[in-house]
């Protein structure tokens, strides 16, 4: 199926919510700077991105961060929406997300890196979190994730922000090259291709 990127823009743009530093003074929104989108082709479904960037990663850093948000279709129907919360690729559709119109992903970027999390239904087993419990590389994402839900009364929705299509981080940004621990390169992928595709 052909689609064109503009009209997934309008049709998939993310609700997104970021963090009230209300304690601050003078209290500080961690509103992004832009938001940047580009489409690919992976097999027999499209994956629309939606790149969120900020002037920093964790605060004072001066680091730039490019969050994703990735959509997969598979003729004319939304299969998964994916994030990359602190570099774990987490597969949202399967943990039932309360989505807007039922199809625009609810995204909470959190106050710890950005890290951009769905809103799951009350008394949802969150899959994502079941599995992984055990695995080290996922604790602070889950850790994250739970006070984000938390807190979402601390949270503002962004509403009107322009999407600069064609666009996603630069390829030498940490974003899309990943990071090197002891000379091996990890998470350079920012969504996982389903099976079906």
């Amino acid at each position: 199926m052909k689609y064109e990127l503009k009209t997934l823009v309008d049709t998939l743009k993310p609700m997104t919510f970021v963090y009230n530093f209300r304690d601050e003074n003078p209290p500080r929104i961690d509103a992004f700077l832009d938001v940047g989108a580009k489409m690919r082709t992976e097999g027999k479904c499209t994956l629309l991105t939606f790149w969120f960037r900020w002037d920093h990663d964790w605060e004072g850093d001066g680091v730039e961060d490019w969050e994703p948000v990735t959509y997969v279709l598979k003729k004319d129907e939304v299969v998964d929406i994916q994030t990359r919360p602190h570099w774990n690729i987490v597969k949202w559709l399967t943990d039932e997300p309360i989505l807007e119109d039922g199809k625009r992903a609810i995204v909470y970027f959190s106050k710890h890196g950005h890290a951009p999390y769905l809103q799951v239904r009350p008394r949802t087993e969150v899959g994502w979190l079941k599995n992984a419990m055990y695995k080290i590389k996922t604790r602070v994402a889950i850790l994250d994730f739970l006070e984000v839900m938390d807190e979402r009364g601390q949270y503002v929705n962004i509403r009107d922000y322009k999407v600069i299509e064609e666009r996603e981080p630069p390829s030498t940004s940490k974003a899309m090259k990943g990071i090197e621990i002891l000379g091996i390169r990890l998470f350079s992928k920012w969504y996982e291709i389903p099976e079906t595709c």
